[in-house]
Formats: structure tokens, C-alpha cells, sequence
């Protein structure tokens, strides 16, 4: 990540389009490497942890299973942020979205 962050500061000072252009492109590669790189990171989190809450279950202990179900929910939880109805209006609160 930090040569990502790098590269876009680099990218700020150059004043040439040709550079601004190679610079970019460089940029977007860094910036898929590292978003890839998280995202297998996140998986391989979440392997180990249904890894640990199988064997969990296999020994009967569901104080630990539901902390280790509670985590793996919570990793893949999406928060909507704001959603458009049919008119086009933006929806920020829960229960307007839900209305929806």
C-alpha cells in the first residue's frame, strides 16, 4: 500500500501529460494488485475461521462456535450507505430504505 500511496503523489507532481498518463496506468495496476491482495487476505481470514469454529463444533463448545459464526457474519456484512427510489431521490435513513 505504500507504494501505491507513493505513486499517487508522484502522479500529483508531474506537470507532463505523456508522464501523467504512464504514471496512471501505473497506478491502476498497484491499486488492483492491492485491492486483490485484500481481498485474498479477507478470504483466507475467513477459511481460518470457519476452520477453528468446525473443530469447535466438532468438540461441542458453542459459547466459542457462535463468537466464531458471529465473526464470520460481521466480515461479510455490506452497509448501504444511501439508496435512490424510483423518482430518482436519494434515501439515506434505514427506515426510508426499507419503505422503499
Amino acid at each position: 500500500m505504500g507504494e501505491r500511496r507513493q505513486i499517487k503523489e508522484k502522479l500529483g507532481r508531474v506537470r507532463s501529460e505523456r508522464l501523467k498518463e504512464l504514471k496512471r496506468e501505473e497506478y491502476k495496476r498497484k491499486d488492483k494488485e492491492v485491492k486483490a491482495s485484500a481481498q485474498a487476505d479477507k478470504r483466507r481470514m475467513i477459511d481460518r475461521i470457519e476452520e477453528e469454529a468446525q473443530s469447535t463444533a466438532r468438540s461441542n463448545n458453542f459459547r466459542d462456535l457462535y463468537r466464531l459464526m458471529k465473526q464470520i457474519v460481521q466480515a461479510n456484512t455490506n452497509t448501504v450507505t444511501a439508496v435512490r427510489d424510483k423518482c430518482g431521490k436519494l434515501l439515506m435513513n434505514e427506515e426510508e430504505i426499507l419503505q422503499r
